[in-house]
């Protein structure tokens, strides 16, 4: 689709459902597409655990989550239903896919896997609680470091023992390179699958609404 120029009051306004739907889609491709691309490039160096992999998971699980409970409101709306229904049938798989994924919420992928990552990676405890007991008694003789930058980019400052205990605390004592590499990877497809799913429901919008 080419660029388009408009002005906004022309097609989004708050009287008018499907057109606020399609905006906060469009919310959610812009910040989606943002984070898939650094945890697409982690994924390629195989550093889903790695520092950068887990800060660009925790924003991914958090982006994907709040997405989730956004669309989950709007699958109520019989106007966005018959949109989504009209639309070509692979955006529709798409769809499906970000569907199966919160719906039903509780026990789901949403709920069940990216919740608890957020909540543990994406606050800063405040270092009493029991989180934070049982991740210290689980890594009592796990071997670590820190790193200490010696210019002015910080480029090597790392407190990786900082990093072991958000981990250990996000995915359990068993947690391993493997299993957050797993979680990684199904949201980096979850996550491509949302993005073009946004991206069609925009343009076919465009497509509907704009004229020239």
């Amino acid at each position: 689709m080419p660029r388009i120029k408009f002005a906004i009051g022309d097609l989004f306004r708050p009287d008018d459902p499907l057109s606020m739907w399609i905006l906060g889609m469009a919310l959610i491709m812009n910040d989606t597409i943002l984070v898939n691309r650094h945890l697409i490039d982690a994924l390629a160096k195989q550093e889903g655990s790695s520092p950068e992999g887990m800060y660009f998971l925790r924003l991914a699980a958090s982006h994907y989550r709040e997405a989730a409970k956004f669309q989950a409101q709007w699958d109520r709306w019989p106007l966005v239903a018959a949109f989504i229904s009209a639309l070509p049938p692979e955006l529709r798989a798409d769809y499906e896919a970000f569907h199966g994924s919160y719906d039903p919420w509780p026990g789901s992928f949403v709920e069940a896997v990216l919740k608890p990552i957020r909540d543990q990676l994406f606050h800063y405890p405040l270092m009493n609680d029991e989180d934070v007991r049982l991740a210290l008694a689980d890594l009592t003789m796990t071997g670590t470091e820190t790193c200490h930058s010696s210019d002015a980019t910080f480029a090597s400052l790392r407190g990786v023992f900082a990093d072991d205990v958000a981990s250990n605390m996000a995915f359990g004592r068993h947690s391993d390179e493997e299993a957050v590499a797993e979680i990684v990877g199904k949201l980096a497809g979850l996550m491509t699958g949302l993005i073009r799913f946004s991206e069609g429901c925009v343009a076919m919008f465009f497509l509907s609404r704009h004229r020239v």
